[in-house]
């Protein structure tokens, strides 16, 4: 069952903590190493966002 009681967590949010933290990559480093723009990867519009967020 979800908690109804905290906000849902963004895509953004897990792929920071859970992905490029542990990794050491900062965003720019992860666009440049995908060749795309860092646009997509804050407003969650890549494939990987769809994973992340389930």
């Amino acid at each position: 069952m979800l908690p109804r009681n905290r906000l849902p967590t963004v895509p953004g949010e897990v792929l920071v903590e859970e992905f490029l933290g542990p990794l050491g990559l900062a965003q720019v480093e992860l666009v440049r190493r995908m060749s795309i723009r860092l646009q997509r990867v804050n407003t969650g519009n890549h494939p990987f966002s769809a994973i992340i967020s389930g």
